[in-house]
């Protein structure tokens, strides 16, 4: 498990629309090059906030990327 790695992902998605894309329609492209676990991938498809505050992401981080990838999904904020 690495926060590093997952906290970097979420920066990517919240300032890249290009990759946030990507990560809503076809989310094992977008993560395959990162060194993520089962749990992670899973935790950032779903955009679980419990999830990701459990694998200790910042709050702020977390908050914003669910937001922003249930937008993109067409799900609101």
């Amino acid at each position: 498990m690495s926060r590093p790695e997952l906290e970097r992902v979420i920066v990517e998605a919240i300032s890249k629309e290009d990759f946030l894309q990507l990560l809503v329609d076809s989310p094992y492209d977008a993560l395959a090059s990162y060194d993520l676990d089962p749990r992670e991938v899973g935790a950032l498809i779903a955009a679980s906030e419990p999830d990701l505050l459990a694998l200790g992401v910042d709050p702020q981080l977390v908050r914003k990327y669910v937001n922003i990838f249930h937008i993109s999904r067409g799900g609101g904020g």
